[in-house]
């Protein structure tokens, strides 16, 4: 009976909270790729294996703090650049988007100094008529 009264009280609770607080949107993605560029690659192998199917995931989330800015954040791996984690600062007006924010590589070697770099994107778009987007 006391659990059942928690359970209650933690779902009003959540349902309190969540109609005064703004939205996170969150993202999540899986995908299996039959090219695999592997790590230990000679020059000279020319060809691929048409069996080895490797697989990547990707987790973001973004925010937005006001009307014009949005904060996104998230991690992904792929086979060529492996473990990356960013995070997205953005200007959004009607018809366009840019954004500026840090890029690192992460867990990608044995020493712990994440490589760095800069994230950036432009998106332009007309609804229904053109849509450009460059990250």
């Amino acid at each position: 009976m006391k659990m059942r009264k928690l359970i209650v009280l933690i779902i009003f609770i959540i349902f309190t909270a969540s109609t005064s607080l703004p939205a996170l949107e969150v993202n999540a993605g899986f995908r299996i790729e039959n090219i695999s560029f592997k790590n230990d690659r000679a020059k000279t192998e020319t060809t691929f294996d048409g069996l080895a199917f490797p697989w990547g995931f990707s987790i973001s989330g973004n925010h937005a703090i006001s009307d014009n800015l949005i904060i996104e954040a998230g991690y992904y791996n792929d086979p060529i650049l492996r473990n990356i984690s960013y995070a997205l600062f953005s200007f959004k007006d009607q018809y366009f988007s840019v954004g500026v924010g840090p890029f690192l590589g992460v867990f990608n070697a044995s020493t712990y100094m994440p490589k760095l770099g800069l994230s950036t994107s432009a998106v332009f778009s007309l609804p229904g008529i053109l849509f450009f987007s460059f990250r």
